[in-house]
């Protein structure tokens, strides 16, 4: 982001600029699983795993950049 688009989005008065969110990683500790919900538009694979035990640490830092590279046409944020 650049200093005059951040300074423009903070002025009072004016609104902020709308965010959208790609993608959930989510961790359920408690029963140890983990899975990974794409929102992209048109995405037909909307949801990676689940993954259990072991595995979730690995599947964390992976499934973002692997779910892009096979549905997205290796998009890559």
């Amino acid at each position: 982001m650049t200093a005059p688009t951040a300074r423009a989005r903070d002025t009072p008065g004016r609104p902020p600029a709308p965010r959208q969110v790609d993608g959930v990683l989510i961790i359920d500790a408690d029963r140890g699983r983990a899975r990974y919900d794409c929102f992209r538009p048109g995405c037909r694979h909307i949801c990676e795993g689940p993954v259990y035990g072991a595995a979730i640490p690995e599947f964390a830092v992976t499934v973002k950049t692997e779910h892009l590279a096979r549905h997205h046409q290796g998009e890559t944020s």
